[in-house]
């Protein structure tokens, strides 16, 4: 699920960034992107990357019994990262709300 989640949220951008382009300009569609994105495309692909990595080790775990003894470090591990996702997102969207908006309303 999340390489699948990377590759509908990449394709969904793409799309939806065609479409802006072609009714605004670049410059409309990077303003609206990069303040928010700089953080927040980060924080996605780390929270994948977090997914995957334990998923991995609980599917490891389930067949290897050797393995087990490894899941709870993991989980602190993924949990930390998971803080540093959230406070990016947190970032993201105080950009998103307070920043982007200055910015297309000068653009736009």
């Amino acid at each position: 699920m999340p390489v699948v989640a990377l590759v509908f949220n990449g394709g969904l951008i793409g799309w939806v960034s065609v479409i802006v382009v072609q009714e605004e300009s670049l410059g409309y569609l990077l303003a609206g992107l990069l303040p928010h994105g700089v953080f927040e495309l980060p924080a996605f692909i780390m929270g994948e990357a977090v997914a995957l990595s334990f998923g991995a080790s609980v599917m490891l775990a389930v067949f290897n019994k050797d393995k087990r003894s490894e899941l709870l470090p993991g989980l602190k591990t993924s949990l930390k990262y998971l803080a540093v996702v959230v406070a990016l997102l947190v970032v993201a969207a105080i950009m998103e709300t307070y920043v982007t908006p200055l910015l297309l309303d000068r653009l736009g």
